[in-house]
């Protein structure tokens, strides 16, 4: 099977007016056979015995019920089964999965022009911190305040100071 992404995405509309005309175990057998066309990513073949096999009935109840049914939903052409719709609704996923599968590729890479605008902003962030007093860039890397700084020097509590000597809590 081919790389298919697990959605399909059909107008619930569309797809009852398509299946109006059929019975219970009609509807069933075409949805049999696009989800087997889905998955494959290939038209179906013209061949009684594949087709019957493929939705699990007898080739003769394929042949006499359903065959009949179905067949003028499909286009019959060179040996192949197909849907216009869903030829394209494949197409369209098939570009989703090669676009995510390159965007994977390049992974964390940064496209030119992103950065170019990373630099011109980092260059920003460092002329504005050029600017500020060391006191201000000091505050902001070590995430104090003034006041906290202020004490910073002022010498431990003695018990404090013995407990830091001897390891001991």
């Amino acid at each position: 099977m081919a790389e298919t992404n697990i959605w399909l995405k059909y107008s619930v509309g569309f797809m009852s007016s398509l299946c109006a005309p059929l019975s219970l175990e009609e509807e069933g057998a075409f949805h049999h056979l696009l989800r087997h066309y889905w998955f494959t990513q290939k038209a179906l073949p013209d061949e009684d015995k594949a087709l019957a096999n493929l939705i699990g009935v007898s080739k003769t109840i394929w042949v006499r019920k359903l065959r009949p049914a179905l067949a003028p939903i499909f286009e019959i052409s060179e040996g192949y089964w197909r849907l216009e719709w869903l030829e394209k609704e494949i197409k369209k996923a098939q570009e989703i999965s090669e676009k995510r599968r390159e965007s994977g590729r390049r992974g964390g890479r940064i496209s030119s022009k992103n950065s170019k605008l990373i630099k011109t902003n980092q260059e920003a962030i460092a002329s504005d911190l050029l600017k500020q007093q060391p006191t201000q860039i000091q505050t902001q890397s070590h995430n104090t305040t003034r006041r906290e700084r202020d004490h910073w020097d002022e010498p431990l509590d003695p018990q404090f100071e013995d407990i830091l000597k001897d390891g001991k809590a």
